[in-house]
């Protein structure tokens, strides 16, 4: 499992006020965010090296747009999580798939019914 925190807050930056209003701010945060590796989605995708990869985040900025497009049918996009027993059979299904590779994951704040 891999959280995508500093991608969403690459992606906040960028596709923000924030990136005119801070620069030098911004530019830390790009610098800290290359020296790690973690340069973008799409190179964390390429050195994966595992078959099958649960990818989470907490922002809905992720999605087909960063999902290179030679793998695409490898992955399940998850924006809605309705219960504990709704992820379950999510990651079941998805275990079960041997057509796809990764899932990503779209978290939100709400209250799962038991």
């Amino acid at each position: 499992m891999v959280p995508l925190f500093s991608q969403d807050i690459i992606a906040s930056v960028k596709y923000s006020y924030f990136e005119q209003e801070y620069r030098e701010t911004s530019s830390y945060i790009y610098y800290i965010y290359k020296i790690n590796r973690r340069m973008n989605f799409s190179d964390f995708i390429a050195k994966v090296q595992k078959n099958k990869n649960i990818i989470y985040t907490f922002s809905n900025i992720l999605g087909s747009k960063f999902i290179p497009k030679e793998i695409e049918d490898k992955f399940e996009i998850i924006n809605e999580i309705e219960s504990e027993k709704n992820i379950n059979e999510i990651l079941k299904d998805f275990k079960n798939n041997k057509n796809k590779e990764y899932i990503l994951v779209n978290l939100k704040r709400i209250k799962l019914k038991n």
